[in-house]
């Protein structure tokens, strides 16, 4: 095998490998997306001033925006732990 193809090859094999990642990653973000609680996408908008269109953007993977996604985790969890703590509460009576 000649030096140019073994690089074409191996530009090949990471550029597939990245592609991958980005799909993967693109998944993470749309899991991310189902676990929002309604009404998060305002809630993200309003709080980061950015528009609604920008957050569909990043959770589609057109876009990386870390305050996006970060604002939608802290809301996941935020739902996360209401939930939990409204469990406990029910439990306990």
């Amino acid at each position: 095998m000649n030096v140019v193809c073994f690089h074409i090859c191996v530009s090949k094999v990471h550029k597939y490998a990245n592609r991958m990642k980005s799909q993967e990653f693109t998944n993470y973000l749309t899991t991310l997306r189902k676990k929002l609680p309604k009404g998060a996408i305002g809630k993200i908008a309003s709080t980061l001033h950015v528009h609604r269109t920008t957050i569909s953007k990043v959770f589609s993977g057109e876009i990386i925006n870390e305050a996006v996604i970060n604002e939608a985790i802290r809301l996941v969890e935020e739902e996360k732990a209401s939930k939990q703590q409204l469990a406990e509460r029910i439990k306990a009576l």
